[in-house]
């Protein structure tokens, strides 16, 4: 398997997704804050897997105490430069002088912890640095709707480089290797492979109630109200500590 987020391919991450609108995604993530409000007042925010720090950084302007972890060292460099408090490393073996407030993961980021057992490291530790009735927001590939619409290759476009996606399903174990070609205008390749998981709204549950959180929803992004289906690709949990 190759090493994903390299150097090369971590410097141009921002211009892949440079439409990709992160100020409603985070109109989203302060509209499930609402549901929380009864408790307390919601102030710090831990992201994981937050990458370049994109959702990070429009919630410290929103005025909020933010702090991101992510296993590539390119992607917290570029979150860096953005004047974000991120950390490198393994999340579930990471130690925090402080409770948090709320916890997001965005952009499917819960879809690479490919295994089982990992999962629920991560899940516990979130567990361990949030407050009593807190949520943990996460974002990952409903299987569903994979399984309905399948992945297919994608070719796209941008001014200094071309993206091409190859999916590789492999349902047996609920896993897809997304082959992602990048070639730069001065003939330059970037290849890497990301193995990503797809997960089952119940089976997400279970995992949720094992750790020990109440699981408020599952629901598509932007609508905290409905329900999933077939249609909806990448969907939402939103738990909470309890």
């Amino acid at each position: 398997m190759s090493e994903i987020y390299t150097e090369e391919y971590t410097r141009l991450y921002d211009s892949m997704y440079k439409e990709k609108n992160y100020e409603k995604e985070c109109d989203f993530i302060e509209e499930i804050f609402k549901w929380f409000i009864n408790n307390k007042m919601i102030r710090s925010i831990l992201d994981f897997g937050c990458g370049t720090g994109t959702h990070l950084a429009i919630l410290k302007k929103r005025g909020y105490q933010v702090f991101g972890v992510d296993q590539s060292e390119f992607m917290v460099l570029e979150a860096k430069k953005k004047g974000l408090n991120v950390r490198v490393g393994d999340f579930s073996k990471m130690k925090f002088n402080q409770l948090f407030d709320s916890c997001i993961s965005m952009f499917d980021a819960m879809s690479y912890v490919v295994s089982i057992s990992e999962l629920y490291e991560v899940m516990f530790k979130v567990k361990s640095i949030l407050q009593k009735g807190s949520p943990f927001i996460f974002q990952f590939w409903n299987g569903p709707a994979v399984l309905s619409q399948k992945p297919e290759f994608r070719k796209t476009e941008f001014k200094d480089f071309v993206k091409i996606v190859s999916p590789h399903l492999r349902p047996e174990k609920n896993l897809c290797d997304v082959h992602t070609t990048v070639i730069k205008n001065d003939g330059t390749k970037i290849e890497e492979v990301h193995s990503v998981r797809y997960f089952f709204p119940d089976e997400i549950k279970k995992y949720l109630t094992d750790i020990g959180f109440g699981c408020e929803a599952i629901c598509p992004l932007f609508k905290p109200y409905d329900s999933t289906s077939e249609k909806h690709w990448s969907v939402v949990a939103i738990a909470k500590t309890i």
